[in-house]
């Protein structure tokens, strides 16, 4: 027979590990799935400004890494998918511009709403005068960027 401090110890350890087996454990929780977008968009564009184009293509879908490279497609239709590796090599249009990196530094970009309908999602960007849309898609690898919009004045 277990004395009451071993049993008590016992079965706090039980608890524990059926916690931690039944996925309780707050630290082992995902991020809801709009936390996840707004991450992957905020980062897509901080990567794009510090020029970690790494980073910013594994943010982005096979056809949005062509679309990156300026990669053309029929109207209405995505351009055929590239690898990450030509997405890194090839032109970056995003690092052409002058403005994005005053919006991203000086923390003028924000995800003022995101709409998901999965397995995609829209996210609606906003630095001061400035919108864009990001159309998200969720694949193995978490949420990606499919198509994604310069931010554009209004």
């Amino acid at each position: 027979m277990l004395s009451g401090a071993v049993r008590a110890r016992f079965l706090i350890t039980l608890v524990t590990a059926a916690m931690l087996a039944a996925g309780c454990d707050s630290q082992a929780s995902p991020q809801p799935p709009k936390e996840q977008i707004r991450d992957v968009v905020l980062g897509f564009f901080e990567d794009t400004v510090k020029g970690d184009l790494e980073g910013a293509c594994g943010k982005l879908t096979g056809s949005g890494r062509a679309i990156a490279i300026g990669r053309g497609s029929a109207i209405g239709r995505l351009p055929r998918p590239v690898s990450q590796a030509r997405c890194v090599r090839g032109h970056f249009l995003l690092r052409d511009s002058t403005e994005l990196p005053r919006i991203v530094n000086g923390g003028f970009l924000h995800v003022t709403r995101v709409e998901i309908d999965a397995p995609r999602a829209r996210a609606f960007t906003r630095a001061g005068e400035y919108r864009g849309v990001q159309r998200m898609r969720e694949t193995r690898n978490g949420w990606k960027i499919e198509l994604f919009d310069q931010m554009v004045h209004h």
